[in-house]
């Protein structure tokens, strides 16, 4: 089976890749990379890999750039973007959520919520109000953490994802996967 470890820091998205990407794995022989999570068992691995340790913790998943239909509809993918998952479609990742955001007048505002759903069955473990809309900036809202922030403030049992920006405050680590 895969092995999960909390890496415990305030990096960027970018900077926690890398880091993982150079293994913190006990047994340096083994690729780590930012873990992807493709199950309820993988979910809750990650979550106990972060422990009490702190609030949030990237993982290795990132949201494509918004698109706007002529419905005046917006969606964007998110995928696993590291690890085997990564590999997936010619180098693009594995997607396993589409999101969209629809404002009948045009008014586009940051935290209004949007919808989305599952693709080909796939995990998933949104917080209710996540993935919420982020205003289209490229650096906010686009990468994935394991996040308690709703909670008591260290990641729990009842740890959901949250779509956060890439040098988010709430980061206090990644967990990366071998």
């Amino acid at each position: 089976g895969n092995a999960y470890q909390y890496g415990k820091s305030s990096l960027s998205w970018s900077a926690a890749r890398a880091a993982a990407d150079n293994g913190i794995a006990a047994d340096e022989d083994w690729a780590t990379y930012l873990a992807t999570i493709t199950s309820a068992v993988e979910d809750s691995a990650t979550i106990a890999a972060i422990g009490k340790g702190g609030a949030g913790a990237y993982v290795g998943a990132q949201a494509s750039a918004w698109t706007t239909d002529s419905s005046n509809t917006k969606s964007r993918t998110w995928s696993w973007v590291t690890g085997p998952e990564g590999l997936a479609n010619d180098g693009e990742g594995t997607a396993f959520y589409t999101q969209t955001a629809y404002f009948g007048d045009g008014s586009y505002k940051q935290y209004v919520g949007s919808t989305g759903e599952a693709l080909d069955d796939a995990h998933t473990n949104w917080h209710p109000r996540e993935p919420n809309y982020d205003n289209e900036s490229s650096t906010k809202q686009n990468t994935l953490m394991i996040n308690d922030s709703y909670g008591e403030g260290s990641v729990s049992k009842a740890a959901h994802w949250d779509d956060v920006s890439s040098n988010s405050s709430h980061s206090t680590g990644y967990i990366t996967e071998t």
